[in-house]
């Protein structure tokens, strides 16, 4: 049953939150499929090899992300209920990203255990925000 309750202060706050962390994600894709060689050529061969191997699908999987979830969090902000659909496709497409990184290829020998901090928080906020936003359409916030 959906009521029509006006949200809570703090749904701003997520919203806004929301949208700079996939922002940040946005200037992440950005930054490596523009990326200067000056650039690339500081990083070590082991990870110059996995970026230069890394499948369309994979990189594609990278941009879905990134996108869908800021289109997400616009969507969360508007009080829109298709967050929650831009939210599911934004993790579902972090999760195959992620599955060719870390165990389709060698990106765990490449970036080590540390290289698992950023994908995990990626999963646990896409599942928060996804957990949210149904939250938020059950209480009336989104329509």
């Amino acid at each position: 049953m959906e009521t029509t309750n006006k949200p809570p202060k703090s749904f701003i706050l997520i919203g806004i939150l929301a949208l700079l962390w996939n922002l940040i994600g946005v200037f992440f894709y950005l930054s490596s499929a523009y990326m200067p060689d000056e650039v690339f050529e500081t990083f070590t061969q082991a990870q110059q090899d996995f970026m230069n191997n890394t499948p369309a699908w994979a990189t594609a999987a990278f941009a879905i992300a990134v996108f869908a979830g800021t289109l997400g969090a616009i969507g969360l902000l508007l009080k829109k209920k298709w967050c929650i659909t831009l939210f599911t496709l934004s993790l579902l497409a972090a999760i195959a990203q992620n599955v060719y990184g870390y165990i389709l290829s060698n990106g765990y020998e490449v970036n080590g255990p540390s290289g698992l901090i950023v994908p995990t928080l990626v999963i646990l906020i896409g599942l928060f925000l996804i957990s949210y936003s149904r939250k938020a359409k059950a209480n009336g916030w989104v329509s």
